[in-house]
Formats: structure tokens, sequence, C-alpha cells
């Protein structure tokens, strides 16, 4: 759940960042603008590193069950035999 609220708030303030970049360029204020452009990219970041974890984790509780069932199974085997 906090990752998927994190990731709203990433994605719309990367949106009002960069509609505000836009805003700022067309005014002439070009600083503000790049300055603007980089706090997109900062955002971008903060999609990828969540999305990255997120996945990560998702990989980490896969593989955790796969290897609980293969040790149940080898248990299994060596009191059958």
């Amino acid at each position: 759940m906090k990752s998927k609220l994190a990731m709203i708030i990433y994605i719309l303030f990367a949106i009002a960042s960069f509609f505000f970049g836009v805003h700022m360029f067309k005014m002439g204020d070009t600083l503000r603008g790049i300055l603007f452009m980089v706090a997109v990219a900062c955002w971008g970041m903060c999609i990828y590193n969540n999305s990255g974890t997120a996945r990560r984790q998702k990989q980490r509780i896969a593989h955790s069950g796969q290897s609980a069932m293969t040790s149940k199974k080898s248990k299994n085997k060596s009191k059958s035999r």
C-alpha cells in the first residue's frame, strides 16, 4: 500500500513539475524552467527506485516461497525412504 501511494505522489509531482517547467519556459524564465526540469528528472528517479524496490520485494517473496516448498518436498522424500 505504501509503495502504491508513494508512486502516485511521485507521478503527480513529476507531471506538475513538468508543466510548471514548460510554463516557465513560455514566460521567458529559463533558469526556473531548467530547475523544474531537473525536478522532473529527480521525480523520475524516485519513480524508478520505487518500482525497482517493489519488484525486488516481490521476487524475494516468491523465491522464499519456492525454497520453502522445495525444502518441504525434500523432507517428505527423505521420510518416505
